[in-house]
């Protein structure tokens, strides 16, 4: 069996393209790149991906890890990271309701 393979490309500020180990198991619905940097800011920020599979997922970009995975309940649509308070994020989904 592959295994499932994610590459993104990220131009600003970095030019540079990585590839996560861990993809969601279904379509991905969106991406977003934190707005803060990570502890070493030669890297980038933390991602946040929402998929079809019922969860959002956030990656660290630096170490390839996935840092969480939250199930959302139904297929989720669209997230964001909070520009004003560091590591919250923002999902919603089919099932109507926006998590945090």
């Amino acid at each position: 069996m592959q295994s499932k393979k994610c590459f993104l490309s990220y131009e600003h500020p970095f030019s540079m393209e990585f590839e996560i180990n861990d993809p969601p198991t279904d379509g991905i619905t969106s991406l977003s790149f934190s707005p803060f940097p990570t502890a070493n800011s030669s890297h980038p920020p933390h991602l946040l991906a929402t998929s079809w599979d019922s969860s959002a997922y956030i990656y660290d970009c630096a170490l390839n890890l996935t840092v969480g995975k939250f199930p959302v309940g139904a297929a989720v649509l669209d997230g964001c990271f909070s520009k004003r308070e560091r590591g919250i994020s923002y999902v919603v989904g089919l099932n109507r309701q926006i998590h945090r």
